[in-house]
């Protein structure tokens, strides 16, 4: 069962400021709540890697991260290239209404223990997105 995510939220500052903020892979563990840290950046834009940890379904996965696209401050492509749930997807930024409309795509093939465990993962993945989204605006806006 393939697994797609599309979940967005309206942040009130410029998009200038939320793109550098989300674009920091030093800041994912801070608003990505499945993110306890991530190790071994590589580079910058198109090509960079790094490796997150992620805690998923009481899970600890090691996944290798790759920037397929770079095009500040609009969008990141990116795609895992090692890990137990081979994913791709992007994160956008557009200006909306004076503030910053952020949108997560996520797309996944999940394969051994997460294949058995897809619907449940979907779900998961989902309510993942929709808090670390949240928890973004509320870091963003001060709140």
């Amino acid at each position: 069962m393939a697994i797609r995510v599309e979940q967005s939220v309206l942040i009130e500052r410029n998009i200038e400021d939320v793109w550098n903020w989300m674009a920091d892979t030093s800041n994912l563990a801070t608003w990505q709540g499945g993110v306890s840290a991530v190790e071994d950046v590589q580079g910058e834009g198109p090509g960079a890697t790094h490796v997150e940890v992620r805690h998923v379904m009481g899970r600890e996965m090691r996944s290798r991260v790759e920037i397929t696209d770079y095009q500040p401050p609009y969008l990141m492509g990116f795609r895992v290239l090692e890990g137990p749930v081979l994913f791709q997807g992007h994160q956008t930024a557009q200006e909306e209404n004076g503030g910053t409309r952020v949108t997560i795509l996520i797309e996944a093939e999940p394969g051994g223990f997460f294949a058995v465990a897809a619907p449940l993962l979907q779900g998961q993945v989902s309510k993942d997105t929709e808090a670390d989204l949240q928890r973004l605006k509320m870091l963003l806006e001060g709140g």
